[in-house]
């Protein structure tokens, strides 16, 4: 069966959702937020059991529940879990430079230990430091950009969309050879606005932020370090060891992704037992964001699979013209690959979307990492970088946001969001567009 664009209508109201609700009826959308995603998958799937046959039906959505959700929120989870107990805090003057510091670490470290996994270190040292003050909204905006973001875009391990290029023959060490010349101009760039940005709105604070005091740094839960360790390593060795495969409920399944998750699960695990209570208590440490977060992603998982079907079928789909349009004298335009594959980046998930335009340019890796360099330049900084433009661009952007509110923090609603993140970073990527795929 060939989907037709009416197929996106459950994406489609599950974005806004998220976007109009909590603007309109805040207090509702508090309460209601996760029956709003449970009609949406139940109409997704409604829609696909009458058109299908049950055990077609069925392998659908299991493969979407066991191949793509589960290992998504078993990952998240794990270093969830792992992050919140790990009490890193910085006390003393709150200053802009501290705060570049500390997101400038957690940028420079998300490609080695994920942008999740740096997300959940550094969000909280910089909630606690800035606590008190009055404007700080911004601070969690340019955390979602550099740490939850761009700053994955170094290596495989950074972000998911250069794991799946790994996967499929790109180089480990590519993107560290060809991408950092483009993610660390970026990062230095945004540090420097955020450094006069928030100087600026530090001089309109209370003047009991001019006291000086003694910088102290306080490392807490150290073992949990080693377990983030082992739960980087596992996601990394999953990529690379082939122990074959297995059959469950008609989906084929990679044994090394079952013991992944299985030794993620585990770690959690370990961690929820061998933490005191006071590390995670003093993190402000709860389950309500990881719930969140599996509450939209589920439905957003489900409700992507005829936007995916779509999107795979290429220029014989729904969406032909929008591909036929990135055709240019008979070849794929990197300049278009990069606005486009941003684009839908900042509201589908962006491991997928990559793989789609990496095999609509050929799918051949050996090809990608010489002649057709520019254009995998393009889906890579494209399905990084972009996922920076909306809450739900990247799975850690959400959680962020949720996390922020749990310590007071009044966050943009989801427009008031992509307000500011257009203005500060459309300009950026426009520049990055003119230099690199003319």
């Amino acid at each position: 069966m060939v989907y037709s664009v009416y197929w996106i209508i459950p994406f489609v109201g599950t974005l806004l959702s998220v976007a109009v609700f909590p603007v309109l009826a805040p207090k509702f959308w508090h309460k209601n937020s996760g029956k709003a995603f449970l009609f949406w998958s139940l109409l997704i799937c409604a829609a696909l059991g009458m058109s299908r046959s049950l055990p077609e039906f069925m392998t659908i959505v299991s493969d979407t529940m066991l191949s793509k959700f589960l290992p998504f929120i078993i990952l998240i989870a794990a270093l969830y879990v792992i992050t919140g107990g790990i009490y890193f805090t910085i006390s003393g003057k709150v200053t802009a430079t501290a705060n570049v510091v500390i997101i400038g670490i957690g940028a420079l470290i998300a490609s080695w230990i994920g942008t999740t996994g740096a997300a959940m270190i550094m969000i909280r040292p910089l909630l606690r430091l800035n606590s008190e003050r009055k404007h700080k909204a911004h601070l969690v905006m340019f955390f979602i950009f550099l740490v939850a973001n761009i700053g994955g875009g170094i290596t495989p391990i950074g972000d998911p969309p250069l794991f799946v290029g790994f996967l499929s023959g790109i180089d480990f060490f590519w993107s560290l050879k060809h991408l950092s010349g483009v993610v660390y101009p970026v990062i230095f760039g945004m540090l420097v606005v955020l450094y006069l940005a928030d100087s600026h709105l530090l001089k309109k604070e209370d003047l009991r932020f001019e006291h000086v005091g003694k910088t102290q740094i306080a490392i807490k839960g150290r073992r949990n370090i080693l377990l983030l360790a082992v739960a980087v390593s596992s996601v990394m060795l999953s990529g690379v060891v082939c122990i074959g495969s297995i059959e469950v409920f008609g989906v084929t399944l990679s044994t090394a992704s079952l013991v992944r998750d299985a030794i993620l699960l585990i770690l959690a695990t370990v961690s929820l037992a061998t933490t005191p209570k006071h590390i995670r208590h003093h993190n402000n440490f709860s389950f309500e964001p990881l719930k969140e977060v599996a509450e939209l992603f589920v439905a957003i998982f489900l409700t992507l699979i005829p936007v995916e079907h779509i999107l795979h079928m290429g220029a014989d789909g729904s969406f032909g013209p929008l591909f036929a349009w990135l055709s240019q004298n008979g070849e794929i335009s990197a300049s278009k690959c990069f606005w486009l594959t941003g684009a839908l980046s900042s509201v589908l998930d962006n491991a997928p979307t990559y793989l789609t335009f990496f095999h609509l340019a050929g799918g051949d890796p050996n090809y990608f990492m010489n002649n057709g360099m520019h254009v995998l330049k393009a889906i890579s900084l494209g399905s990084v970088f972009f996922g920076a433009l909306t809450y739900i661009g990247n799975a850690p952007n959400f959680m962020i946001k949720s996390i922020a509110q749990n310590y007071g923090y009044k966050t943009p609603s989801f427009f008031g969001y992509m307000k500011w993140s257009c203005a500060i970073l459309l300009p950026t990527f426009a520049l990055i567009a003119a230099i690199l795929f003319p």
